[in-house]
């Protein structure tokens, strides 16, 4: 992809398509979230990067359908007010699709807690975005392997060769536990 920005949209296109079965490129959102029982729902920290709420817009989401996840005093998602959150969606009929953990947030550089929240994301059907253009790539380093611990979860993934490994712009590596899958969403 040319930024993580495009990465983030088509992994939130890649959730709805999931959580409606297709039915939303085939016959429109309106249609498939109607099938599906009410709004399809996409759960970020504040402290996420701008690309999620304006990626979930152009999916279709619609920004009032983005949920702001509480953070803890490390500027990280709290994962006890996203599973609140989707308990609390659940009862009042709309429908928990996806979920954006960042590894490096753009203001403070904070790393959401991927082992916690990965196995929320799982039990709860949700597509995990792993949004970790600024600090994925220093993952490299054996001693910052850490920041990703517990993105065996993910659905997706992003991260940004031109932010650290001297790779011109526009360089951002996509990748989906399911190639099918986004092959179908985007074919």
């Amino acid at each position: 992809h040319d930024t993580a920005s495009t990465a983030t949209f088509c992994a939130l296109v890649c959730a709805r398509e999931r959580a409606t079965g297709f039915a939303a490129n085939a016959e429109g959102l309106g249609a498939a979230t109607a099938a599906t029982g009410g709004a399809l729902r996409v759960y970020a920290s504040r402290e996420a990067h701008s690309s999620v709420l304006k990626g979930a817009r152009l999916a279709g989401f619609g920004a009032a359908n983005v949920v702001s996840v509480a953070i803890d005093a490390q500027r990280r998602l709290d994962p006890a007010d996203l599973e609140r959150l989707i308990a609390a969606d659940r009862a009042a009929g709309k429908v928990p699709c996806a979920v954006v953990a960042t590894v490096g947030t753009t203001g403070c550089t904070a790393v959401d807690p991927l082992a916690s929240i990965g196995p929320l994301a799982r039990r709860h059907g949700l597509w995990l975005h792993v949004d970790a253009a600024l600090a994925g790539a220093a993952a490299i380093l054996p001693s910052m392997r850490w920041l990703l611990d517990g993105v065996g979860h993910a659905d997706s993934l992003v991260f940004n060769p031109h932010k650290w490994l001297l790779v011109n712009f526009d360089c951002s590596a996509f990748y989906v536990r399911a190639p099918d899958h986004l092959q179908r969403t985007m074919a």
